[in-house]
């Protein structure tokens, strides 16, 4: 019984993810442009009065906090991709994530990415690929209301190189 309900909850929310999402957040809604694979789910979020504390560990690992700051804004596009919840160590994520000034257009290249504290997060049970990466090759832009971000190859066989979002 229980397998058979855990099943149908997979299937439906495997089938009801689409490319392109169009939701509303926090007064403006989006459309994620850049398609997400079969089997996979792409995560828009924006937090605001948010900023990011970039620190690093004893062994040089990077790592973050998000602290309250008025005034800025964290951005973070998720590319995700769908398991089977009773599978301990099947997931898979990489995350773009950033730090702006609310409601400011702005384009960015190579090192000056770490002027908005730009990092990539690759989540999975993947040993020398799964940690944050300070990004400091690639390019961002948000220009009328359309944010765009292209990376390098940060990781072997990553998956986030390219994302176009829409605000209305």
């Amino acid at each position: 019984m229980k397998k058979t309900i855990l099943l149908s909850l997979y299937i439906i929310a495997l089938y009801g993810c689409t490319a392109k999402k169009s939701t509303s957040l926090s007064g403006k809604s989006y459309t994620i442009e850049t398609s997400c694979p079969e089997k996979t789910d792409c995560l828009f979020e924006v937090l605001e009065n948010k900023s990011i504390l970039v620190k690093t560990d004893d062994t040089g690992h990077v790592y973050y906090n998000l602290e309250d700051i008025k005034g800025k804004t964290v951005v973070k596009y998720t590319f995700r991709k769908i398991t089977d919840p009773t599978l301990q160590d099947a997931g898979y994520s990489e995350t773009i994530i950033f730090e702006t000034d609310k409601g400011k257009e702005f384009n960015y290249t190579g090192k000056d990415l770490q002027k908005i504290k730009m990092l990539f997060n690759v989540q999975c049970f993947c040993r020398g690929k799964a940690g944050i990466y300070k990004v400091e090759q690639g390019s961002i832009s948000f220009k009328n209301n359309k944010l765009q971000i292209e990376l390098p190859e940060l990781v072997d066989s990553q998956k986030t190189k390219s994302v176009i979002i829409t605000l209305k």
